[in-house]
């Protein structure tokens, strides 16, 4: 009976043991979030992207989870930069230059020649740190402002001038979903120096119920179509063809019709194509909002 009552004891030893293990990689795999050392590094490889000095110091840093559930690190130096980023791919989405805010900028020897003195000089400038930054392919400069050195600005202390750019992703013949997405950023006219940024948010994308008609989709998607080539020409605009489908649209830029494959991927929106001869506007169902095109071969 000892023997038998040590067998036991040994067998719920190992079944607790294993259960442990089970957990663990079980937590270890559904948590997906950067460490902080990651988070950290990632935002050192934007600053030095972005042509800045890395700091000395470490940073203050905050895990949090959006609105919509998606996570976000936040970290920030003091009196120096401050960064947020997608706690599960390090995309940071946006940026704020404290060192460059109105009261430092003050101290900082303005009576040299700016590096950035023409509008032609600005768009160059703007397009090789976009680039440098993370530009989404196929993205154009949508709008580039430029303010001069002590002009008042409403609402903004900032009396040392800026130059900021716009830069937008076309509906057609791209990826969508928040990718990549828009991106924008002021710098100092000055020295070139970055003094904000701001990219697309990540979101959760995910919606697989249908509440928009299918004949309101296809109402949405002429207009949209319509808009697209009264803006941009091309020799590829066809007509309505009465063909709509309903399937799953992929962050990759793919669509794949309701049944195939099974089971939705994670960040798959169920969305209506609707065709325009050798193209098609997709039209999320959930919502009716517009979630790109694609140009068939």
């Amino acid at each position: 009976m000892k023997t038998k009552a040590i067998w036991v004891a040994v067998c719920l030893l190992m079944v607790a043991g294993s259960t442990t293990v089970l957990v663990l990689a079980q937590r270890s795999t559904s948590s997906t979030e950067l460490t902080e050392r990651q988070a950290i590094d990632s935002a050192h490889r934007f600053l030095l992207a972005a042509g800045l000095q890395l700091p000395s110091t470490a940073p203050h840093t905050r895990l949090y989870k959006k609105p919509d559930g998606w996570p976000v690190w936040q970290l920030e130096w003091a009196n120096q930069y401050s960064v947020e980023m997608d706690a599960r791919t390090g995309q940071v989405y946006w940026f704020a230059n404290y060192g460059r805010e109105y009261e430092q900028v003050k101290r900082i020897g303005r009576d040299g020649q700016p590096q950035i003195a023409s509008r032609e000089a600005a768009e160059q400038y703007c397009w090789q740190l976009a680039q440098r930054l993370g530009l989404p392919k196929g993205a154009y400069l949508k709008r580039l402002r430029m303010v001069a050195e002590g002009e008042a600005r409403k609402g903004d202390a900032n009396r040392a001038g800026s130059v900021s750019a716009d830069f937008e992703v076309r509906y057609f013949g791209y990826t969508f979903l928040d990718e990549g997405g828009e991106l924008g950023f002021s710098i100092d006219p000055l020295d070139g120096t970055l003094t904000f940024f701001s990219a697309r948010a990540p979101t959760v994308i995910e919606s697989h119920d249908v509440h928009i008609p299918q004949d309101e989709a296809v109402s949405k998607a002429k207009q949209v179509y319509a808009n697209w080539y009264h803006t941009h020409r091309s020799p590829h605009q066809g007509k309505y063809t009465g063909r709509v489908e309903i399937g799953y649209v992929y962050p990759n830029g793919a669509f794949g019709g309701k049944g195939y494959p099974r089971q939705v991927p994670y960040r798959a929106r169920l969305a209506y194509a609707v065709y325009f001869g050798q193209e098609a506007v997709w039209i999320d169902a959930a919502d009716g909002s517009v979630l790109g095109g694609i140009w068939l071969q």
